[in-house]
């Protein structure tokens, strides 16, 4: 392949647009030996901190006195060129003939990876008083870029993946073993069933803290999370009231169930403060994230969008029509005081009703506004 093409020349752009995301950092003139044609390859830059998709551009050929050596080159590019990346450099675009002197390259549409495509006119380039340095444009770009995604990834470790989460889970499992077991066997007593049994039986629940523990680092902490908050009291609550069935000596079941639905109380109050201790670390760096949201664990994410948006057209609704009623509340208070300050409102003589002050008669009590 190095045989077949020789180059022949070297040029760099002569025209410029700093808007554009894309920009030419080289391009040569190489002939095949094997055709005896000559072949324009470009060297195409991605300055921007969005990947490239694809590109069109529009080659313009000058000979020696600056005019039109032959009618201008189209070429279209489908690489994928993620920032500050390279591309092009792949295809070879066959020249008419070997009268052009200079060229130009406009870059007039570029679609990039987020779905935007951007098109530019050749009206709008400039010329160049000096060679723009693409490549170290391009190495800019890609620091910038880098630097970028690793301030987000140390973010997204201090949200999903803090140190600090694992003592939290250790807390909890211990706060949860300490109200479950110690809470249980000092107010209610195990008598009856035995007490590894009924230790078991409360502890049991506790553990579901290592389901949450397992997705640190994960976006799904805050889903098990929540998922914990909710199933490990009412599995607590349940276990007791099963103990206190199978008990043989027990209190009266009244105050079994009290007493068991007390220590639901506390444990639900632990199981609530360590969700918020994590929700409200992730909420730090990400206020998207929605407490209503956060406890809606058994739906998917766009099940939750469409509740949420539902959510908050209805809230919309309601306001708009509380606005209505004020205002036409506003109305009628505004009518009334504005018939007593200009007097179109005034008091029948018989009955001290209000009449209009055009009007012959009350409409009240019939009587003639005159005093008649």
């Amino acid at each position: 392949m190095a045989d077949r093409y020789i180059r022949q020349s070297d040029f760099e752009n002569s025209v410029y647009l700093l808007e554009c995301p894309v920009a030419l950092e080289k391009g040569a003139i190489l002939l095949d030996a094997n055709t005896n044609t000559y072949i324009l390859q470009l060297k195409l830059g991605n300055i921007c901190k969005t990947s490239v998709v694809s590109a069109r551009v529009y080659i313009e050929a000058l000979d020696g006195g600056g005019s039109h050596a032959y009618p201008g080159v189209f070429s279209d590019y489908s690489e994928f060129a993620a920032p500050g990346e390279a591309f092009g450099t792949k295809k070879l675009i066959p020249l008419p003939n070997n009268n052009a002197v200079a060229f130009r390259v406009y870059i007039e549409k570029v679609a990039t990876e987020n779905g935007a495509t951007h098109t530019f006119e050749r009206e709008q380039y400039t010329m160049a008083a000096d060679c723009r340095d693409i490549a170290a444009e391009r190495e800019t770009v890609f620091n910038e870029v880098m630097a970028e995604r690793a301030e987000r990834e140390r973010i997204r470790r201090i949200m999903w993946g803090a140190k600090w989460y694992h003592a939290v889970f250790v807390i909890g499992i211990l706060s949860c073993l300490w109200i479950c077991v110690g809470r249980v066997y000092s107010g209610v007593g195990f008598r009856g069933v035995g007490f590894l049994f009924n230790a078991l039986l409360a502890a049991l629940p506790c553990f579901l803290w290592i389901f949450p523990w397992r997705s640190i680092g994960t976006p799904q902490i805050l889903k098990h999370t929540a998922m914990t908050v909710f199933f490990l009291p009412t599995l607590f609550f349940l276990s007791r009231i099963v103990a206190g069935i199978l008990s043989l000596n027990m209190r009266p079941f009244h105050k079994w169930f009290f007493s068991s639905l007390g220590t639901t109380v506390w444990l639900l109050v632990v199981c609530v403060i360590l969700f918020l201790c994590i929700f409200f670390n992730v909420r730090r760096f990400d206020k998207s994230q929605k407490f209503t949201r956060s406890l809606l664990f058994w739906l998917k994410p766009e099940q939750a969008d469409k509740i949420e948006k539902k959510t908050l057209q209805y809230a919309a609704q309601v306001e708009k029509k509380s606005r209505q009623y004020a205002s036409q509340a506003n109305a009628k208070v505004n009518e009334k005081l504005r018939a007593r300050v200009l007097g179109i409102e005034v008091d029948c003589p018989h009955c001290g009703g209000k009449m209009q002050k055009d009007a012959k008669f009350c409409g009240k009590c019939g009587g003639k506004a005159n005093g008649e």
